[in-house]
């Protein structure tokens, strides 16, 4: 049975609302987090595919000109442009980013519009408790969902920041990790 907490404590409404604004830094820190590693992968597509079209374009003069050993060479450097491609597959990285980053902007948008407007004029402080209890399960869902960022992208900050926040009792692998 959930417990019952004072219907109008201002106390419990700034506890919320700490929280929320909390929640607001994490999630547009590992929102930025995610932006930098979309970035990332779209150049690394970019760098692989441009680099993969010219190495064709010389294997294929090499041929022509009678170049077998040269031609062979590129062929080879080009094959393994191509595995990279398809194993890594920085497009999909890319979106998969992208889309991340776009998640956590929302959240932290809902999580301002509930703190500034519906937290002290539309809720009771269950309602406020219940509220901030479902942006924390759906930043949860977020972190599990999305693909992990590397340190040069804002990671470790975001991770860093983010943990500092969670008051929720949950701390993920990646903050105890870096410590």
């Amino acid at each position: 049975m959930p417990e019952q907490y004072e219907v109008h404590s201002p106390a419990t409404k700034r506890s919320v609302a700490g929280e929320l604004s909390q929640l607001e830094n994490d999630c547009t820190r590992r929102g930025e987090a995610q932006a930098g590693a979309a970035a990332r992968w779209r150049r690394r597509h970019y760098c692989i595919g441009i680099s993969s079209v010219a190495l064709s374009v010389l294997a294929g003069m090499a041929f022509s000109g009678n170049h077998p050993i040269f031609a062979a060479m590129l062929s080879a450097l080009l094959a393994a442009l191509t595995a990279v491609m398809t194993f890594m597959k920085p497009s999909g990285r890319a979106c998969a980013h992208k889309t991340a980053g776009d998640r956590y902007r929302a959240l932290c948008s809902e999580a301002r519009v509930f703190r500034e407007i519906h937290l002290f004029h539309a809720c009771d402080d269950q309602s406020a408790i219940a509220g901030l209890e479902a942006f924390l399960k759906r930043r949860n869902e977020l972190d599990e969902a999305s693909l992990r960022v590397c340190r040069c992208d804002g990671g470790k900050r975001a991770r860093e920041s983010g943990e500092a926040a969670h008051r929720d009792g949950k701390q993920s692998a990646d903050s105890a990790a870096d410590k």
